[in-house]
C-alpha cells in the first residue's frame, strides 16, 4: 500500500471517479532509468488546504486487495491446486503469470468455506509451497506465482553484493553477517 500526497491549485478535483482506476508512479533512478510502481486507487481524499493549494491523498494498492472483498462457499472436485488458483483468479480481470516448476497432484475434494478469495488462495499456496509477488510496468502490475528460486529474474538495476569475512577492508559494499 502506498499513500501518495498530491498538491494542486485545483480546489475541486473529482475524487470519486479516481477510485478503482489504475495508477502508476514513476521513480527516476540514479544513473538514468525509471522504476514503475503500479496499482489501483482504493481511496482518495482531501487532507488539507494551504494558501491557494489543496493537498490530496490517494491510496494505491495491488489488485489482489480486491480478493479480500469477496468471500464464498465453493467445492472443487478432482482438481490440482493450480487448477483451483486458475479458476478463482480468472474471476479477476488482471494479469497473472505462473512460473511453477513442480507438478501437483489432483485433489479429490477442496473446499472454500466462507473465506475471502484472498484467504482461501493464501491457505492453498502455503500448503503447497507456492508464493507470489508483483512485477510492475507502466501499464499494470502482474501477479507472479512461483514455487522455485529459478522463477526469479535478475534485478538489472541493482548491483551484485558479495559476501566476505568480517574485518576485511574493501573499497566496495559487501555483506559479512546475516542473522535471522
Amino acid at each position: 500500500t502506498l499513500n501518495l500526497g498530491y498538491v494542486s491549485p485545483a480546489a475541486n478535483l473529482p475524487l470519486k471517479p479516481m477510485v478503482g482506476k489504475d495508477l502508476c508512479v514513476n521513480i527516476e533512478l540514479d544513473g538514468g532509468g525509471k522504476r514503475h510502481i503500479s496499482g489501483l486507487v482504493t481511496a482518495a481524499r482531501v487532507v488539507g488546504h494551504e494558501g491557494r493549494s489543496v493537498t490530496y491523498e490517494l491510496r494505491m494498492e495491488p489488485w489482489v486487495k480486491l480478493l479480500t472483498h469477496t468471500s464464498d462457499y465453493k467445492a472443487f472436485q478432482n482438481k490440482t491446486v493450480v487448477d483451483i488458483l486458475d479458476e478463482v483468479l480468472a474471476e479477476y480481470p488482471y494479469p497473472v503469470e505462473k512460473r511453477l516448476v513442480e507438478s501437483y497432484p489432483v485433489r479429490t475434494w477442496q473446499v472454500q468455506y466462507g473465506e475471502t478469495d484472498f484467504d482461501f488462495l493464501q491457505r492453498l499456496m502455503q500448503e503447497w509451497g507456492i508464493y507470489w509477488w508483483f512485477e510492475h510496468s507502466e501499464d499494470s502490475h502482474t501477479l507472479v506465482l512461483a514455487d522455485a528460486i529459478s522463477a526469479h529474474k535478475a534485478c538489472p538495476d541493482s548491483p551484485l553484493v558479495e559476501w566476505h569475512q568480517e574485518g576485511l577492508k574493501l573499497d566496495k559494499e559487501f555483506i559479512h553477517t546475516i542473522t535471522a
